[in-house]
């Protein structure tokens, strides 16, 4: 009798079972295997390398120095403000080897500094770890929330209340945001808190909702009253001031924004006037005018009768100054023809209103004195409201679209020129094409102002060049104008171009007469106080937009 097919069946599939389990069985002792030969290998790897490294001669260099060579390292090196942590050169550093790792992890300045745009759950882990490993050292803390937009921030201010328990070791603390609720949430829990070794501020949020416009009524602290003694940089906007203003009386460079470049008045003139005159203040950049002016101080026809000159605002420390003007003439009426600043050094002016009065402000100003140590002068996209005089000999003022007719002329393009007048260095960066139209006569501030200049930067359009025979001129009516700058692009441009080679003539000879011409590549090459940091010298810029920036044209 044959066996039932269904019997046979189970019998094949119960060894196939034992056959597989032997298979597992097998397949797991050689994973086993593989592994322990993976350890040993891995260990022999380790041992080769010890012995390997040791006999290389960076491994006898004691950890002090290599401490120093990771300082070097880490400031050299990229900084990474990204959600990615391995980009950090102590982090690359550490995972070298096992003796690197316990140089980095021994030495806590090497994880003082945190930057990041991410505010969540890997930015918090990272942030908890610096803390830990950065022991008592200061800190340098950096966020950019403006990728949040104008939503809240969605870790609830997790990080900055972790940096909260740490304020007592801040060293340099930035926070730039679309909203104004970090700020508000700083402020609220760091009125009586002591700062002491903060020695850099930066608040600049923008406005997320509609609010009251808040009044600066004073400069006493409102945040921070236990002290900031080594508080120096200080850079705030209308909006962070109201909120969270430290003690001014250690900083010596200040720096005053307007949210979204929107003026409006948020401090009192009085005060605005105290803060000015502080002697510690050695480098100010303000954009717009922050304070309305008082009628006493107020030029116009209906105020004439009350007028009277606002006091002399001496500032004896201020090396470097800069005013970019939006709508109100405040600035240039009561501040910069009163101004006394025996040791200013550069003065840089964008976008400059005319005064609202130049007789009362400026011609008849009994106060106006030149600035004695003023070396450089930066006229970013000023307006040259002069031009020459009309054929039958009267001056001719062009003011927007209004002619005025009179003499003798008396512009305020010279009132500037002659508070200016020992300037040694002029830059001029003009978007608007302006500077196509100057031209040299007797009352032009170009002929008669600014006669010591040694050198002349010009960042402007190429129609600018269109009249070179008169800035060959102007060339040559300075004996010490040694060096002109123009962009390098407008060099190569004019050397190439066979259309244009009766320009590069021009310059040849400007250059035969005794007045250098370089190629103007980077900003700073003519000047400091022209970037990439501000206040000048400055070793960051705490990752701030800078509306005094500008590209050199090409």
């Amino acid at each position: 009798m044959s066996p039932d097919p269904s019997e046979k069946g189970d019998t094949r599939l119960e060894e196939i079972k034992q056959q597989k389990a032997l298979l597992f069985q097998e397949r797991k002792q050689l994973v086993a295997k593989v592994r322990d030969l993976d350890y040993r290998i891995a260990c022999l790897s380790t041992e080769y390398g010890k012995i390997h490294n040791a006999a290389q001669p960076i491994s006898k260099l004691p950890p002090d120095v290599l401490h120093l060579i990771f300082h070097l390292s880490r400031a050299d090196g990229s900084t990474t403000i990204g959600p990615t942590l391995r980009k950090l050169p102590e982090v690359t550093l550490a995972a070298v080897c096992a003796q690197w790792r316990h140089v980095c992890l021994s030495f806590g300045d090497l994880w003082n500094t945190f930057r990041t745009k991410h505010p969540g759950k890997h930015a918090h882990e990272r942030l908890a770890a610096l803390l830990q490993r950065s022991g008592s050292h200061p800190l340098d803390l950096w966020f950019d929330f403006r990728e949040v937009g104008l939503h809240d921030l969605p870790d609830r201010f997790h990080l900055l209340e972790d940096c909260l328990k740490h304020v007592h070791r801040w060293r340099t603390f930035t926070v730039i945001t679309d909203v104004e609720t970090p700020i508000q949430y700083l402020s609220e829990r760091l009125v009586e808190t002591e700062a002491p070794l903060l020695e850099r501020l930066t608040l600049l949020p923008n406005r997320a909702y509609e609010f009251d416009e808040v009044i600066m009524t004073t400069d006493e602290p409102v945040t921070l009253t236990g002290g900031t003694p080594k508080l120096t940089y200080l850079c705030l906007n209308d909006l962070s001031a109201a909120m969270f203003t430290p003690s001014l009386s250690s900083v010596t460079d200040l720096r005053l924004d307007m949210t979204e470049g929107i003026e409006n008045y948020w401090i009192k003139w009085e005060i605005f006037l105290h803060i000015l005159r502080l002697p510690s203040l050695v480098t100010l950049s303000i954009m717009g005018q922050p304070f309305p002016v008082p009628r006493i101080h107020s030029a116009s026809m209906n105020a004439l009768e009350d007028f009277k000159l606002p006091p002399v605002i001496y500032m004896p420390n201020l090396r470097h100054l800069r005013h970019a003007s939006l709508l109100g003439t405040g600035f240039v009426d009561l501040i910069l023809p009163n101004l006394r600043a025996p040791n200013l050094q550069t003065l840089v002016l964008k976008d400059l209103n005319l005064p609202s009065n130049k007789e009362a402000y400026w011609t008849n100003n009994t106060q106006l004195e030149p600035f004695p140590n003023l070396h450089t002068l930066v006229l970013i996209d000023f307006e040259f409201y002069s031009n020459l005089r009309s054929s039958n000999g009267v001056a001719t003022i062009n003011i927007g679209t209004m002619t005025i007719q009179n003499g003798p002329p008396h512009f305020f393009d010279l009132e500037l020129a002659r508070l200016t007048s020992n300037a040694k260095t002029l830059v001029i960066s003009d978007g608007c094409k302006v500077l196509s139209k100057w031209k040299t006569s007797r009352v032009d501030p170009f002929t008669s102002g600014w006669k010591n200049i040694e050198t002349l930067a010009l960042n402007v359009w190429v129609s600018m060049y269109d009249r070179v025979g008169d800035f060959r001129t102007f060339v040559r009516k300075r004996e010490g104008l040694k060096t002109l700058w123009l962009p390098q692009a407008f060099l190569n441009f004019f050397s190439s171009s066979s259309e244009y080679h009766g320009f590069a003539k021009e310059f040849g000879m400007i250059e035969k007469e005794g007045c250098r011409i370089k190629g103007w590549a980077r900003r700073e090459e003519v000047d400091g106080c022209l970037g990439p940091r501000w206040p000048p010298g400055s070793r960051d810029n705490d990752g701030v937009d800078d509306p005094f920036a500008f590209d050199l044209f090409d």
